[in-house]
């Protein structure tokens, strides 16, 4: 039993990391729709970023935050240069997997030729190990958890079975489209303004 129970105060952070990012890539797509399988390594840049700053001596809540900062950067550039050229000459969604695609690939490449196949760890206190239900878990781990609960109940509330969410079923394709992913109309103004424009053939 102890041994299951490590096993399960493991699988939690492990679990609370993947939510996290299937929290951005829900979110980046609500905002964008564009289906952008390029996001997880946009993610490695700034782990990466993060990373530098903190071998550079910086905190780790400092170097999250230059990680962040990071992401948010290359995003921008990757939608202004890449994704909005292609779907102002009316490239298809189905295209644009393929240019998020094949930008994953070079990302890819690009991140192994400048880090290597290396393993890295963060430098940082692990604090006291706290024993909850059996399980060994550190303040770090915890605010992880919780960072990752409090995130998916924020931006992902459950609308199955309930009457809002029958209602933008049957609502029209401007309302359905900014409603995607849950975000309902908290995010609709700015997923509008943040889109990418689609412009005419040619253009």
């Amino acid at each position: 039993m102890n041994q299951l129970t490590l096993a399960i105060g493991f699988g939690l952070v492990t679990s609370a990391i993947l939510a996290l990012g299937a929290v951005g890539f829900t979110l980046q797509f609500g905002v964008s729709n564009i289906l952008n399988l390029a996001y997880g390594d946009v993610m490695t840049v700034s782990a990466f970023m993060a990373y530098l700053v903190n071998a550079g001596g910086a905190g780790i809540w400092l170097a999250m935050c230059a990680g962040a900062a990071t992401g948010a950067v290359v995003s921008v550039l990757i939608s202004t240069l890449i994704f909005t050229p292609f779907l102002r000459r009316g490239t298809s969604r189905f295209a644009m997997v393929m240019v998020s695609l094949a930008l994953a690939v070079i990302l890819q490449n690009a991140i192994q030729a400048v880090a290597g196949p290396a393993f890295r760890s963060y430098s940082r206190s692990q604090g006291t190990s706290l024993h909850l239900l059996g399980m060994i878990l550190t303040p770090y781990q915890l605010v992880i958890i919780g960072v990752a609960a409090a995130s998916m109940l924020a931006l992902h509330p459950d609308w199955e079975g309930s009457a809002g969410h029958r209602r933008r079923r049957r609502a029209g394709p401007q309302l359905r489209d900014r409603d995607r992913a849950g975000l309902g109309p908290r995010l609709g103004h700015l997923g509008r303004a943040l889109r990418p424009r689609r412009g005419h053939a040619g253009a």
